[in-house]
């Protein structure tokens, strides 16, 4: 059981750790060594190691691209000539976020490679020179990023100048783990080459074992998952305390999906220029501002009682004093956590040594004991101060590895929201027609005959589908934008050939013979009401209209007024919008 730091770089100043995740910035390194630019031995479509790694760099631009994640993305070359002021060593693309214009330049560059005229390299570079490069750009960047990751292409176990000067890889070694300290992951990924790959040789010193893709290949597609996998990093909330009793430790919360949604954009209707826009609290008779300590809510007590006034400093006094942090109440077998209480969001829970030195010792001690015994942990979460919290279940998770031997499930917890009693709802029977003998096994019969192996993965959200291939038609600049199949929609005849017996059998016995549906209820047509109200307010007699029909029109035109509004506000507000 490893636990890597990775994203630990997070905003520690987060109140409400759920769901907040931060900026990455990645930086790909390819090396243009000749034998990264030499075509693969026994391959047809000859497929350099450059080709291989600008294919994976232009898939992900094109994933961001699409997606509209704000995250940063930057090229550097190095081996090549004619570089600049650092020998072998070219910013291709600054790190910053992707654009079509940075994604014309890899397709560019691609297309060049693979006519053979692309890059020319065959020039020796510092390993030193290309963290400091990569050190630099983290450090230029004007936006704060949670995840810095920095990825290395290449076949060569031994870079050409550290062999000609072992004080280099001092260097190197001494500047990589100082990039370390403040959060900057180096990763490694090999592609095909004339020899096998050694790390012990130099980059075992500077890449973490839990960073290495070490089993190249030459299949376009395969390699750009391996890629993918590797950019794939855990993005820290934030770190808060855990309560096991009396023992105190750090952890890191992570949120599993992204759960955060774009806002929109405040454009000027004149200019089209983004806009800003700010509200203030003012004072009704002379329209000043109000200072905080003049601003008071109300809360009423009871049903028709006099309105309390509470000041902010009111309101903080009241707020629950609990230590922020997720308090362990109880252990509990597996099995006692159902399904419908697995509603609410969930966070990924592993081990943070920042604020508690030896948490991650207690932390797996208690998941291995945990998992022996098939236990889960009823535990009170608070995210942040002054708030009360909710009831949570710590549910512990296994590592699990692949064939290579990398990490596709980390060890820890899942934190599963769970519902109060008040929350589960109980369906009361009495008085509904209960359906006969005859009728459930009908539907068992038609249920079994159209029964059928499914998963989530077969079936795509059809409007989220048309609604990504709009931007991949927009972010590509393509003519028209492309029709996904909708996939939710029945096949009536394949379900009428396997099940039609049984269907008409279920019909039969739900809906006897002359049996007609009830007509669905119309919509309410408001003209009628419009007209009327309007031609009373201009003859001033709208006061004479009962409070039903001012209540009809204020719907229809969307005023807004409440359903207890009296006939005096609803004469004055509607006045006010017909003028």
């Amino acid at each position: 059981m490893s636990y890597a730091q990775q994203g630990e770089d997070g905003d520690e100043d987060t109140q409400d750790f759920a769901f907040q995740t931060s900026l990455t910035g990645t930086i790909f390194v390819v090396d243009c060594s000749p034998d990264m630019i030499c075509p693969v031995d026994g391959s047809e479509a000859k497929v350099t190691g450059v080709i291989l790694a600008l294919e994976a760099i232009k898939s992900t631009y094109q994933q961001r691209l699409i997606s509209g994640t704000s995250d940063y993305i930057g090229v550097v070359m190095v081996g090549v000539k004619d570089a600049g002021d650092r020998a072998g060593i070219k910013t291709l693309l600054p790190l910053d976020t992707p654009d079509k214009d940075s994604l014309r330049v890899v397709e560019d560059l691609l297309t060049r490679c693979r006519s053979g005229t692309g890059i020319v390299g065959n020039e020796e570079y510092s390993p030193y020179e290309m963290l400091w490069v990569c050190n630099s750009m983290y450090t230029s960047c004007v936006k704060k990023l949670g995840s810095r990751q920095v990825i290395i292409f290449t076949n060569v176990s031994e870079p050409p100048m550290i062999r000609s000067d072992p004080k280099i890889r001092t260097m190197a070694t001494t500047k990589s783990r100082d990039m370390s300290e403040i959060g900057v992951l180096i990763s490694l990924i090999t592609t095909p080459g004339t020899s096998a790959f050694n790390m012990d040789l130099f980059y075992s010193s500077i890449v973490p074992d839990t960073h290495r893709t070490v089993n190249p290949t030459e299949d376009i597609e395969d390699f750009c998952d391996r890629v993918k996998q590797q950019q794939t990093r855990v993005r820290t909330s934030a770190s808060i305390p855990f309560f096991f009793g009396p023992k105190e430790i750090g952890v890191a919360c992570s949120a599993l999906y992204g759960t955060t949604k774009t806002t929109g954009v405040n454009l000027c209707s004149v200019t089209n220029q983004q806009v800003s826009i700010t509200s203030a609290l003012v004072r009704e008779s002379d329209r000043a501002v109000l200072l905080p300590h003049e601003v008071y809510r109300s809360a009423q007590l009871g049903s028709g009682g006099p309105p309390i006034l509470l000041s902010q400093e009111d309101i903080d006094e009241m707020a629950p004093k609990v230590d922020k942090g997720i308090h362990v109440l109880s252990m509990e077998p597996a099995d006692s956590l159902k399904a419908h209480h697995l509603g609410g969001k969930t966070l990924f829970i592993r081990p943070s040594d920042k604020v508690y030195q030896g948490s991650t010792k207690f932390f797996c001690a208690l998941l291995e004991r945990m998992l022996a015994r098939d236990l889960i942990a009823r535990c009170h979460c608070v995210p942040r101060a002054g708030f009360c919290g909710y009831l949570g279940a710590l549910v512990p998770q296994k590592e699990e590895t692949n064939a290579d031997g990398k990490q596709v499930r980390a060890a820890g917890f899942n934190l599963i929201r769970l519902p109060y009693k008040n929350s589960i709802k109980k369906i009361d029977y009495e008085g509904l027609n209960m359906p006969s003998q005859t009728q459930i096994s009908a539907a068992k019969s038609l249920a079994l005959k159209l029964r059928a192996k499914w998963s989530p993965e077969l079936m795509e959200n059809p409007t989220t589908s048309q609604f990504n291939k709009a931007l991949e038609a927009i972010a590509l600049e393509k003519d028209r934008v492309e029709t996904p199949e909708d996939q939710t929609q029945p096949d009536v005849a394949a379900m009428r050939t396997r099940a039609g017996s049984e269907m008409d059998a279920f019909n039969k016995s739900v809906f006897p013979n002359g049996y007609q549906l009830p007509e669905a209820c119309k919509k309410v047509d408001y003209k009628p009401i419009i007209r009327k109200v309007e031609s009373r307010a201009r003859e001033g007699t709208l006061n004479k209209l009962p409070v039903n029909d001012l209540k009809l029109y204020a719907k229809g035109v969307k005023l807004g007024l409440k359903s207890t509004a009296k006939k005096a506000e609803l004469v004055q507000a509607i006045s006010k919008f017909i003028g």
